[in-house]
């Protein structure tokens, strides 16, 4: 049964190019935008794991670097590191500033990081140094590919003329990037005076300092480190991947849609062969083998070609568009040849439907 079906897919090679090529063409979109949504989901928390703090600490209402606005007093620190299993209770200065930069509006989370330790400062550097002053700032690659920014140029934020001394990757994050710079000039910036944005606290006891923390003090929240990644993917999570899953199930449904009619043609056309087969004893379940066989064929091709051309198509976007972010991986591949798969063998309906209804006596007719 595999010989005969692939003797009639390659009987007509235009029609398994095309056949290939609706799957090939679904499998390419899942896997770029599977893709997409990884890499956006992975970089988004990548420079909040990097952090080296077991609970972040807030103003109450805040709970993630983008939906939420956090400002609290700097005194606040001491009180913190004097409840039972704190170790350290140290502020972070950072938040995303809007300004014009070469006439167009743009957005910046802006860290302040201290350059001789490198604690809080950029992920890997790409260009220039990390060792930077006051007045010098480090830009993410995404920033610099996106308003032509070079070492060198200057940046003004908020009235505070910075140079640029570092590009950075690892920092971009969709709408806005990261840019670090000291803490003195953080400060100015967000003309925060004596407060900060978060406390990043120390300790082995988690769960039971933080519910110490918001006993103590109302007007503060605290989270453990996992919560607060889980709260920042939700930009990802809310927003795009609804998105995804419509993309999903339109490729999904190209991919049936082309293998079937595809293998239907070739059913209609070899409508006497399988009538003969039939005459010489061949049962229904022995042809929709064929049928499923072709069907099959044409999924597998489909999908290695769709995987091959998926990894050139992502490595060619994130060369252009910086913002566009791919992180392709084992699991998902296995599950969309499972898709491929299951593609194939709801497109071979159309076809069963057809070879159900030859009559074997037809052939012998005039």
């Amino acid at each position: 049964m595999f010989f005969l079906a692939r003797k009639n897919l390659l009987a007509e090679k235009i029609r398994l190019l095309i056949s290939v090529g609706g799957v090939a063409f679904s499998v390419l979109l899942v896997v770029v935008v599977g893709g997409l949504y990884r890499g956006w989901e992975s970089r988004i928390t990548d420079y909040i794991e990097s952090i080296d703090a077991d609970l972040w600490v807030g103003q109450e209402g805040s709970g993630d670097m983008s939906h939420s606005f956090s400002v609290i007093p700097s005194s606040l620190g001491a009180e913190i590191e004097k409840i039972g299993g704190v170790d350290s209770a140290k502020e972070f200065v950072g938040k995303g500033v809007r300004f014009e930069h070469d006439g167009k509006e743009t957005t910046l989370r802006i860290v302040g990081f201290d350059p001789a330790t490198g604690e809080n400062g950029p992920l890997k550097m790409v260009k220039g140094t990390d060792k930077i002053a006051e007045g010098e700032i480090i830009v993410d690659r995404s920033f610099a590919g996106l308003t032509g920014a070079e070492i060198g140029h200057t940046v003004d934020i908020a009235g505070v003329p910075l140079e640029i001394k570092g590009i950075s990757t690892g920092g971009n994050l969709l709408v806005y990037s990261f840019a670090y710079v000291t803490v003195k000039d953080a400060r100015l910036i967000f003309q925060l005076g004596d407060a900060t944005n978060y406390f990043l606290v120390k300790t082995s006891q988690p769960l039971a300092v933080k519910d110490g923390i918001e006993d103590k003090f109302p007007q503060l929240a605290a989270f453990t480190k996992d919560d607060f990644l889980t709260q920042n993917r939700s930009l990802i999570t809310d927003t795009f991947l609804p998105i995804i899953q419509v993309l999903f199930i339109i490729a999904f449904i190209i991919g049936v849609a082309v293998v079937g009619l595809t293998i239907y043609t070739a059913t209609i056309e070899k409508s006497r062969e399988y009538g003969v087969l039939k005459a010489i004893g061949a049962t229904n379940w022995q042809l929709y083998l064929v049928i499923l066989v072709q069907s099959f064929i044409a999924g597998i091709l489909g999908y290695f070609a769709g995987v091959g051309l998926g990894f050139v198509a992502a490595q060619i976007a994130e060369y252009f568009v910086p913002g566009f972010i791919t992180e392709i991986v084992l699991s998902d591949l296995v599950s969309i040849f499972g898709a491929a798969l299951l593609m194939s063998f709801i497109a071979v309906w159309l076809p069963v439907q057809r070879i159900a209804r030859i009559d074997p006596a037809s052939v012998f007719k005039a």
